[in-house]
This record gives structure tokens, sequence and C-alpha cells, in this order.
């Protein structure tokens, strides 16, 4: 098969869409035709071209320095701002979570309490009312619960 009927892998088309882009840079900067007249600029007058050069070169050492600083603390500092935010939120869920267990066995507790109120109250209810119909028949204890049919006045 030939170069051309070949199938190209996704690295690949990326790769050539970048050399494609390099290629487009160079012709349209012109950069061949640029750097033959830096050469015969560098041949006529070496001495400026030998400051120039270590110029550049002394003043992009301190330039990259300073980048690769800035790059690098951006990097920390989103990294660190990720892990601490992380952090603080995965202690805040322990502790929301902590607080609704809390919460929940609370209204358990109390649910629990009201309904055993409930039944209680009711239980002695009933409790009473047997109670008094019991004593209904003493006319002095009767008294106290419900009017005794002793008491009444005919």
């Amino acid at each position: 098969m030939s170069e051309e009927l070949k199938p190209m892998k996704y690295d690949e088309e990326e790769g050539n869409q970048f050399i494609e882009f390099a290629r487009f840079l160079y012709e349209y900067f012109e950069v061949a035709e640029k750097w033959k007249e830096i050469q015969k600029f560098a041949g006529v007058h070496p001495a400026i071209s030998l400051f120039l050069l270590m110029t550049i070169g002394m003043c992009s050492v301190p330039v990259i320095v300073f980048t690769i600083f800035v790059i690098s603390s951006v990097a920390v500092s989103i990294m660190t701002v990720f892990l601490f935010e992380g952090t603080i939120i995965a202690m805040a869920t322990v502790v929301l979570i902590a607080v609704l267990c809390f919460v929940i066995v609370g209204a358990f507790c109390f649910s629990g309490f009201l309904i055993s109120c409930y039944y209680m109250i009711k239980l002695m209810g009933s409790f009473l009312s047997g109670f008094t119909q019991y004593f209904t028949s003493i006319p002095l204890i009767g008294g106290v619960f419900r009017e005794s049919p002793y008491d009444k006045e005919e």
C-alpha cells in the first residue's frame, strides 16, 4: 500500500496538523530568507552579532526563570486550593453527616417518647375509668372521681 492510502491514526493526524501549521508559519514569516540575512550580518559584523547574542542570551535567562516560577506558582496554588478545598469540603461533609445522625436519633427518641406518652395516657385513662367504676359503690371515694348515685337528692 502506498502512504496516501493508509488510514492515519488520530495521533498521526494531530501531528500532521501541527507540522502543517509550523510549515505555514515558516513560510508566512519567511524564516529561511531572514535566517540567511542574519548569517550574512553575523559574517560581516562578528563583534556586534556576538554582543547581541550574549545580551539576548543573558537577558533571556532571568525571563525564562521568572516565567517558570510564575507557571509553577500558579500550578502549585491551583493544586493547593483543590487539595485544601477538597479537605475542607470532606471535613464539612463528615460533620454534616454526624449532625444529621444526631438529629435523626434525637427525632426517633422524641417521637418514641411522645408515642409512649400517648399510649401511657390512653392506658391510664382506661385504668382510671375502670378504677372509678370500681369505687363508685363507696360514696366517700366515689365522690372524688365522679358523682355517686347515692349523693343525689331525690
